[in-house]
């Protein structure tokens, strides 16, 4: 829908552009020439649409600003959350625990990493940040996470009998996989391993507080 209304006021631009350095000094120049009441109408009248539409494109591009800018800045929040204190220490001490056969949950610790990426995928969902952004920045750690936390996830959604637990974080990393599958990141098409869980939550153990 986006797409379309770019083009629209684009298209809506270029006419009104057509019509102030072509068509709006013509008709002035006929009107000074003549002096017909007609004309003065409407060249009136031609003023008053440009300057209508130069309005309502001020408009709606200002909103667009807007728009981009509190999604970054929405993003910088969840960014400098992520590498906080509290969440580095949190994915310093389930990382180790996720990489042992069988692997341990740390049930405190785990939840409160996927609460934040429920929150992040949520505010993606609901388009306050750019889907874009998001997938670039945070599309490792969100499938890793992800993958190596489905277990507890599932066995969450069978104890409360709830499967919408955690279901906007699914959601995204469905998302995600949908972009590797499709070829879209980097021209990749690839699934998700278990050796590259293990490489990531392995990085992780190093995101000690200093």
């Amino acid at each position: 829908m986006r797409n379309y209304l770019d083009f629209a006021f684009k298209s809506i631009g270029i006419i009104s552009a057509f019509v102030i350095l072509v068509m709006v000094p013509a008709e002035l120049t006929r009107f000074l020439k003549y002096s017909d009441e007609k004309y003065y109408i409407a060249l009136t009248g031609v003023g008053t649409l440009i300057l209508a539409i130069g309005t309502l494109m001020f408009m709606y591009f200002q909103t667009r600003v807007s728009d981009r800018v509190a999604k970054l800045q929405m993003f910088i929040q969840f960014d400098t959350k992520y590498d906080s204190d509290l969440l580095r220490a949190a994915r310093n001490e389930i990382a180790p625990l996720l990489m042992s056969d069988p692997p341990i949950v740390a049930r405190s610790q785990s939840e409160y990493v996927l609460d934040f990426f429920e929150m992040f995928a949520s505010y993606t969902r609901e388009k306050y940040l750019d889907y874009k952004m998001v997938s670039e920045a945070y599309s490792w750690p969100v499938r890793c996470y992800w993958h190596a936390l489905y277990g507890y996830v599932t066995e969450m959604r069978k104890i409360y009998n709830d499967d919408s637990i955690y279901e906007h974080l699914q959601w995204l990393n469905d998302e995600l996989e949908k972009d590797y599958s499709k070829g879209k990141r980097g021209g990749l098409s690839r699934q998700l391993t278990k050796d590259q869980v293990r490489h990531f939550l392995r990085s992780e153990t190093k995101t000690i507080i200093p």
